[in-house]
């Protein structure tokens, strides 16, 4: 079961979306455009098999030395991981969650870097989960048996007891103000409140509000918080619309387990392989992606191989080539003499498409079978086929078909040398290291450039001799991909080799040093990004300020601080966007001037930044911002306002400026960000745009208004049930229904009722009678007044 944890997690994760070689591009774009539909199928298909089957028989997909760790909690002792990059979540998401801990972050995903000093080297899996989140300014929330972590800001107590007492409040409107709130606040303890809330509030719109926070927050996030939202998140999985069911599938990938399991078979089981599926078909590859990491360390809560294999022919059997397509190679992870035999057939099909997954399948089938289908497959007419079969026998085992990898190093297609040199890398055998040489001489750069990658990272005591050649070749690419497979290395080795690279003439080599020095990271390599910090090629300098991004930290804002201040406008605004990783008032400093920087690019770069620095610096570098003559960056400033909940004076005094601004975008954005802001203050600033002299205005402050849930929001919205423009007072009556409750459900009917006999407008009246309909289906007064209406002057 190890073994299939590996091949069925990590394989199906890598086979479903990425190129199975780099170069097989052009056939993966060809299957990019094929029908999707097939995709999340399969993908859904993929995560039962995941958690299905038995162990593996002799020859699976990937050997005893790559399996997944033994079973164990993310508290275990022994729990190492190595971080060889500074990507976090391609840590959080291959090496954590194949030992069962899941990370979330609350608010949903962005980017995390891992802290240098836990780079290469074996750390404890939680202990980087907490040297992560402290470098981004975050808390880590783990769940009681620590197989969930999760990353947030946190709030005070004071905040929190604010919250609960809202939430209790007798007035809707507070409560609705309440829920809305609570999305932003980025502390985990909202989240049973909020659920609480979407579960069992009396008032219509805070259920409705408060299921829109947990959306926001993340449902991955907010399943490991409160088992409780699961029935919420069930409801946008079945529900209408299309954005909340890609969210819930995509949770129940990032969360796993047995329960994410058995809402997959609910999924599965409800689709029709007869025909296109109405649901699943219109998600992409992320999706699919996903669904396939929910079989990650999930217990075998899912149907046993027969079932899964009777799945897989009905999916051969259906019209959908692209569903076809996809379950050849689950074929393999099945395994058994059923699925041999039909990976059998279609290693000699026809179609060359049904060629290629064949001997995707058969590489993930392994045993003596196998092998000798896929030695036929690497003769076969179309190198796309041989490509794959190559490809295969390197997942079956590089020793064991080495000598079928060995002979296609000389195929006439260079996309199977290249995948045989790729193939080779996980072999034994010191043959490999003579092939290596030859793939060093190939007349082809991108088949050196694939030797010098693998050489470079499994040469051994030939390391020296492949790294001196790869920099000697003429070809630009196949010196940088030397350069970058040097972060694989040793610290110390690769320090050595990245110094001589600096003096290197080509700029491509040294982009490609800066580039592995950021992903080493550690003292070393920010000394010697400092000494690029002044190259005369802005694209070294550009890749150097992408580098010192990756490396993070404090270190980094000084070499940051003079790219700031480069002449190239490309290369400050490369230096401003990085700032993410540097969390500091002097961060928030250089987004301030980077804000009335003269080039455009630069002050794009510093409001994309600005949400991610955090810096008590923010409000000053909006308002620089907001004084730009150009309107696009005036609206963006008005917005971030609103998006991260800026109450101080200030903010609401921008926004208040913003509504006088001469273009109407910027005042229309300011209109929403008073919207998202809520409380008092934003209402009393809205109901002035009700009164404006523009009608447009005035119909989006009254939309806005009752989205605000405030009680004080209904005298405004009562004055545009009588406004000279009839879209206006349709707005008006839209909103006041959204807003009934149990406690102002008369008024509020009495009040359409009253306004309903002035409308002399023939459409709005009839709007008037289905609104009422809707909201008071039983009602007998509004069933009377109805009756009674008198009918409208001819002509009306």
């Amino acid at each position: 079961m190890a073994l299939l944890a590996r091949a069925a997690g990590n394989e199906l994760d890598r086979v479903l979306l990425e190129p199975y070689i780099p170069a097989m591009h052009s056939w993966r774009r060809k299957m990019d455009r094929m029908h999707q539909h097939g995709l999340a199928r399969a993908a859904l298909l993929a995560i039962l098999i995941a958690g299905s089957l038995a162990a593996r028989p002799s020859g699976a997909a990937c050997s005893a030395a790559e399996a997944a760790p033994a079973a164990g909690g993310p508290a275990d002792a022994g729990f190492g991981v190595v971080a060889r990059t500074a990507d976090a979540w391609r840590v959080f998401d291959g090496q954590l969650a194949d030992r069962g801990l899941r990370v979330h972050v609350l608010g949903g995903r962005r980017p995390l870097a891992v802290p240098e000093a836990m780079r290469f080297g074996t750390v404890n899996g939680p202990a980087l989960v907490e040297g992560v989140a402290a470098g981004q300014g975050l808390k880590v929330w783990w769940a009681k048996d620590r197989s969930h972590a999760i990353l947030q800001h946190g709030v005070g107590d004071a905040e929190l007891d604010r919250l609960k007492a809202d939430l209790k409040a007798g007035e809707p409107a507070v409560r609705r103000e309440a829920v809305w709130r609570g999305r932003w606040l980025d502390d985990v303890r909202t989240v049973p409140l909020l659920t609480e809330a979407a579960l069992t509030d009396s008032d219509a719109m805070v259920k409705r509000q408060a299921r829109e926070s947990l959306r926001r927050l993340s449902w991955d996030a907010v399943l490991a918080a409160d088992e409780g939202a699961w029935p919420l998140m069930e409801e946008d999985l079945y529900g209408p619309k299309r954005d909340a069911v890609t969210g819930a599938i995509a949770a129940l990938g990032r969360l796993g387990g047995a329960r994410a399991q058995a809402l997959v078979k609910k999924c599965l089981d409800s689709i029709d392989y007869s025909k296109e599926d109405d649901r699943f078909h219109l998600h992409d590859d992320r999706l699919s992606r996903a669904l396939a990491q929910a079989g990650r360390r999930s217990p075998a809560s899912v149907p046993d191989t027969e079932e899964v294999m009777g799945r897989l022919e009905k999916m051969l059997s259906g019209k959908d080539k692209a569903l076809r397509l996809k379950a050849l190679p689950a074929l393999g992870d099945v395994g058994g003499a059923r699925a041999e035999a039909l990976l059998e057939a279609a290693i000699q099909d026809a179609d060359e498409e049904v060629r290629q997954c064949a001997a995707e399948g058969l590489g993930r089938l392994g045993g003596d079978k196998a092998v000798s289908l896929l030695d036929k497959a690497a003769k076969d007419k179309s190198p796309a086929v041989r490509g794959n079969a190559v490809h295969a026998m390197g997942n079956i085992g590089a020793n064991r078909c080495f000598a079928f990898i060995e002979r296609a190093v000389s195929d006439p297609d260079v996309a199977v040398r290249a995948a045989a040199v790729a193939a080779m890398a996980g072999a034994g055998s010191e043959r490999r290291l003579a092939l290596w040489d030859s793939a060093l001489a190939d007349p082809d750069s991108r088949v050196r450039a694939t030797a010098a990658a693998a050489a470079i990272g499994g040469g051994g005591a030939r390391t020296p001799d492949y790294v001196a050649r790869a920099f000697a070749d003429a070809d630009r690419n196949v010196r940088s991909a030397a350069a970058s497979a040097l972060a694989a290395l040793d610290r110390q080795q690769a320090w050595q080799w990245l110094e001589k690279l600096l003096g290197q003439q080509d700029r491509n080599v040294r982009c490609s040093a800066a580039g592995a020095l950021g992903d080493i990271g550690g003292p070393q390599s920010l000394a010697m990004l400092e000494k690029l910090v002044t190259d005369e090629s802005g694209e070294v300098r550009m890749a150097v300020a992408a580098a010192l991004g990756t490396l993070g930290g404090e270190r980094a804002l000084s070499p940051l601080e003079r790219l700031a201040r480069d002449e190239n406008g490309g290369i400050r605004a490369q230096a401003i966007s990085v700032l993410g990783s540097v969390n500091s008032d002097r961060a928030g400093d250089l987004l301030v001037k980077a804000m009335s920087d003269p080039d455009q690019a630069v002050r794009n770069s510093a409001l994309r930044v600005l949400e991610d620095v955090r810096s008590g610096k923010s409000i000053q570098a909006l308002e620089v911002a907001f004084g730009s003559a150009e309107w696009g960056l005036r609206r963006e400033a008005v917005a971030i306002v609103g998006r991260m909940g800026m109450k101080d004076q200030r903010a609401l005094a921008l926004l208040e400026k913003a509504l006088a601004d001469p273009h109407l975008f910027v005042q229309e954005e300011a209109v929403t960000a008073l919207g998202r802001l809520g409380g008092d203050e934003a209402v009393a600033i809205l109901g002035k745009v009700a009164s404006d002299p523009n009608h447009r205005q005035r119909a989006l402050a009254a939309s806005t208004l009752a989205q605000t849930g405030n009680s004080k929001a209904l005298d405004h919205l009562k004055k545009a049930l009588t406004d000279p423009n009839s879209q206006i007072r349709r707005s008006a009556i839209n909103s006041l229904v959204e807003q009934i409750d149990d406690k102002n459900a008369q008024s509020t009917r009495d009040l359409l009722l009253s306004t309903m006999l002035l409308e002399k407008d023939r459409v709005l009246r009839a709007h008037y009678l289905k609104k009422l309909g809707e909201a008071f289906p039983d009602d007998e007064v509004v069933a009377k007044a109805i009756k009674e209406l008198p009918p409208l002057p001819p002509g009306k």
